[in-house]
């Protein structure tokens, strides 16, 4: 099997959807993303899209709590009767 490459953004990745180009003009096959993106909004998805970097993904509830935990534990101020840790 050879590979295929979206002629919009050029990817060739091997799972997903190859379609036909809505583009009729143009022709070739585009990958699922932008097929979707040109039958939402009518032209090809644009080079800013699919060239920036992918976002980071969100924090699990988990690493949002260790991430607001302190990293040692709160000092005690002198003259406040608390002890010393």
């Amino acid at each position: 099997m050879r590979a295929q490459a979206c002629v919009n953004c050029g990817s060739d990745k091997r799972h997903g959807k190859w379609l036909t180009n809505p583009d009729k003009a143009v022709g070739g096959r585009v990958c699922g993303t932008c097929y979707k993106y040109y039958h939402d909004h009518g032209c090809p998805r644009p080079r800013e899209l699919y060239e920036r970097p992918p976002r980071p993904r969100p924090l699990t509830a988990a690493e949002a709590a260790e991430m607001a935990r302190p990293s040692h534990p709160p000092r005690a101020v002198r003259g406040s009767g608390a002890p010393w840790r």
